[in-house]
């Protein structure tokens, strides 16, 4: 098992300043308890992965949530996102990177309210 990331650097890069201190220390065991050889390779694919001509080509319905305090995932990426995929509908939330689990209420609702309008129309 990994050393876990210090206390801060889990607040400033995935959960926010002021996260219960509960969620910080299982972010800590969750990362720590990852393979070095596994988060080189997500690291990698962050990297790497070009999405675009998948993108371009979705026929599917598209949701992306975007944190406005995600200090991983730059804005930008959604906006490209959108770019290609203008159809795609996009929810964004007062919020850091691990949403999910900083703001599950709000996700959820996010998710609902899209998941409603695909069966309005």
């Amino acid at each position: 098992m990994a050393s876990p990331p210090p206390k801060w650097v889990v607040r400033m890069a995935f959960v926010g300043l002021g996260a219960d201190s509960s969620l910080v220390s299982e972010v800590q065991s969750a990362v720590a308890s990852a393979s070095p050889g596994l988060l080189l390779s997500r690291l990698e694919s962050i990297l790497t992965v070009d999405a675009r001509p998948a993108l371009q080509q979705c026929q599917v319905p598209l949701l992306s949530i975007q944190a406005t305090k995600d200090r991983l995932v730059p804005g930008r990426v959604n906006r490209e996102l959108h770019r290609q995929c203008p159809r795609a509908d996009a929810v964004v939330l007062d919020g850091p990177h691990l949403l999910l689990q900083v703001c599950p209420g709000e996700v959820l609702e996010a998710i609902q309210t899209f998941l409603g309008s695909l069966s309005d129309g």
